[in-house]
């Protein structure tokens, strides 16, 4: 927890700051906002939509002030969230924490006027590790009671409330209530022994570890401080252990890397040649097959013209033939015209001197019978 005051001109500003209201083309000044987040932030009161709304429910606070230049008009408690805390009781947290801080003004939540829960900014350690935490900021008019001015009951004095008193009694205080709470948060440690306290901010925080690397999350004594700069001390040292080991590592994988390129390369060389052997080799075979299909070809061609010459030869057989066939019915067509023009004439069957003739008479019987 920390405490911050504001004089007039500055309030307005960090208003609309907690309530992530800024002109358009404006930015926080904050690198760790992420605006993708800001919808996840929410408010434990309600004095306005707007930061203007806001603001003038503070002016409007009856209380009395002295017209001083530099008068602390408004103050504001910036609480984070421990990181033992479970999420789970995470609002609850926050919750206890305004009401156990609203319990120590002497005006009560009267005179709270931004009560807002930030969950939207992610900031890293150099080692990529986030160190940010939600927090809440509560912003709030330092009233005290007014016993000397008539017609008012409270008036500003920062001072008064910000004692080192005062401030030291806040963890220890807060820390008593989440317990009561059964709130599994550490806000306050007791500190062993006598050491001195170093009370750092959380910019203060956050620049030591952008600085340095050292993670912190509270204030620390000097004891407490050396210890854990002789511990980062001694993981700088294993880091460097560490670096001279990933160089080593590094040096190796490229000495494989060199072997296995070799190697790579030798695969290739061998692999390229065998490819140009199986091709010689094929060409030699596709090459014989070529000279058995000219020989071929050329087989086929002789065979095809002897076919040739044998068409020829049976076509001429054919004509011959044919000429044979109408030589041979031209032959027996005069044969028959030679038959017709015989047959039955005085010369031939019947007559005078053939069967039956007078010449016949003369055949004796036994003639006969021998025929």
């Amino acid at each position: 927890m920390e405490i911050t005051k504001f004089q007039s001109s500055e309030v307005a500003f960090h208003i609309r700051h907690d309530l992530r209201e800024l002109p358009n083309e404006k930015s926080y000044g904050n690198e760790s906002i992420n605006p993708d987040l800001t919808k996840n932030n929410y408010s434990l009161i309600d004095r306005g939509k707007t930061a203007a709304e806001v603001n003038r429910y503070r002016k409007e606070l009856e209380i009395f002030h002295y017209n001083r230049k530099n008068l602390v008009h408004a103050c504001e408690a910036v609480i984070q969230c421990p990181a033992d805390c479970p999420p789970e009781q995470k609002e609850a947290f926050f919750r206890e924490s305004y009401n156990y801080f609203v319990s120590t003004l002497p005006m009560g939540e009267r005179c709270v006027f931004v009560a807002e829960v930030h969950t939207d900014e992610r900031h890293f350690a150099p080692d990529g590790s986030m160190i940010s935490k939600d927090h809440l900021h509560i912003m709030y008019v330092p009233g005290v009671p007014d016993t000397k001015h008539d017609g008012y009951e409270y008036k500003l004095c920062a001072d008064q409330l910000t004692k080192k008193a005062q401030l030291r009694e806040l963890h220890p205080g807060l820390q008593k209530h989440l317990d009561d709470c059964g709130i599994k948060a550490t806000v306050y440690q007791k500190k062993e022994g006598e050491g001195k306290n170093i009370s750092l901010s959380v910019k203060q925080l956050k620049e030591l570890t952008e600085k340095t690397g050292i993670k912190l999350d509270h204030s620390l004594t000097v004891e407490e401080l050396s210890q854990v700069i002789n511990s980062n001390v001694l993981k700088e040292k294993q880091i460097e252990g560490f670096k001279e080991q990933l160089r080593q590592k590094e040096a190796e994988i490229a000495s494989i890397r060199s072997e296995l390129s070799e190697a790579r390369q030798q695969i290739r060389m061998d692999a390229e040649k065998k490819v140009s052997t199986e091709k010689e080799s094929v060409k030699e075979e596709i090459r014989s097959h070529d000279t058995e299909l000219k020989k071929a070809q050329e087989e086929n061609r002789i065979l095809k013209e002897k076919l040739a010459e044998m068409q020829t030869s049976y076509e001429e057989k054919e004509k011959e033939l044919a000429e044979a066939n109408t030589k041979i019915s031209d032959l027996e067509k005069q044969a028959e015209k030679t038959q017709d023009a015989g047959w039955g004439n005085s010369t031939g069957w019947g007559s005078q001197t053939g069967w039956g003739s007078d010449k016949n008479k003369d055949i004796t019987t036994e003639e006969e019978k021998t025929w």
